[in-house]
């Protein structure tokens, strides 16, 4: 069975030979990224400064930098610590 498929459509309305559920596995192979900052008391979104760390490899040059929640983080692998900057979210 495995040997037959994927079986590719003739047409862009053809879902005999290609299943639905297949089109859609590329949802499976994501990651989440975003982050998404929410004040306790309200559960209304906030925004938050944020210093992400990420370390030395192919594709980022490393260090640190700026950025403002919400917002799309680098790869998990390639990151090494993300901090709050704010005193009135994570005051200590």
């Amino acid at each position: 069975l495995i040997a037959l498929f994927p079986r590719l459509p003739t047409s862009t309305s053809d879902n005999r030979c290609h299943l639905q559920a297949f089109r859609h596995l590329y949802v499976l192979a994501t990651e989440a990224r975003c982050v998404e900052a929410v004040d306790v008391d309200t559960w209304q979104p906030v925004y938050v400064p944020l210093t992400v760390e990420v370390k030395e490899d192919a594709a980022h040059a490393g260090g640190t930098f700026q950025r403002v929640a919400p917002c799309l983080l680098p790869e998990e692998s390639s990151l090494v610590q993300v901090t709050v900057d704010s005193p009135r979210y994570w005051g200590q």
